[in-house]
């Protein structure tokens, strides 16, 4: 029985898609969409020169690690919007300032309050009082908690949209999402085989982005990627 897809698709890229499509509602479940786009370029003719250029480097790299990139960079550049906001980031830190600060006033006023209890105590021992968890598990310490959490959140949101600045420049502008997936898939590329492969790039992202980009505007756009930050090149 003649194989569905072109013989110009690696084998372990086959391999890859048919095991791994079925799982989208579990194991990828909101990838649906993304596996989509990895079974466009699997069928592509524009794909042809970038599987031949991808098996002919299995020695460096399997090329089912090339189809999990596509995945990967289609899921990302597509949830591009997704990513925080400097208002939220700025929520973040009030909800910490004020978590912080609650925990303050509630720590004073339970300080009288156990005072009173304790003198209540020694009138009555026998006498059961509702604050005595209080000093066990105290709320003022979930809000100092509940702070460091918010703080920790807004910290992270702080450390995404930094990177995510440094790649497209302004995550707001027409062009960002054209920008983030040519740059993610350019890492991939040359993390996985040691060189950009600005054609194979190029012919890739056509399909995660369905429009026209060719290798040289590729080209110019990984040259001026070159003063990303580290962290850009060793993810």
């Amino acid at each position: 029985m003649a194989s569905p897809y072109p013989d110009w698709v690696p084998k372990d890229v086959v391999e890859y898609f048919e095991r791994e499509r079925n799982k989208v509602t579990t194991k990828y479940h909101g990838l649906e969409a993304d596996f989509e786009i990895l079974g466009f370029a699997i069928q592509s003719a524009n794909m042809q020169k970038a599987w031949e250029a991808i098996s002919r480097r299995r020695d460096k790299a399997d090329p089912a690690l090339f189809a999990q990139s596509i995945v990967d960079v289609s899921c990302r550049s597509r949830n591009m919007d997704k990513f925080p906001s400097l208002e939220r980031i700025k929520d973040f830190h009030n909800l910490a300032e004020r978590s912080n600060k609650l925990a303050d006033e509630i720590a004073v006023k339970a300080k009288d309050i156990i005072a009173q209890d304790w003198y209540d105590y020694l009138d009555n021992p026998q006498k059961t009082y509702p604050l005595k968890s209080f000093l066990k598990s105290p709320p003022a310490l979930t809000l100092r908690d509940l702070a460091d959490y918010f703080d920790a959140t807004a910290q992270e949101f702080e450390e995404k949209r930094t990177e995510l600045t440094a790649i497209v420049g302004k995550p707001g502008s027409p062009d960002a999402r054209r920008v983030y997936a040519i740059r993610l898939m350019s890492r991939s590329t040359s993390q996985l085989y040691g060189q950009p492969l600005h054609d194979v790039v190029a012919r890739t992202c056509c399909e995660i982005l369905d429009e026209d980009i060719d290798s040289e505007f590729v080209r110019r756009l990984v040259k001026i990627g070159k003063n990303l930050p580290p962290s850009y090149w060793s993810r």
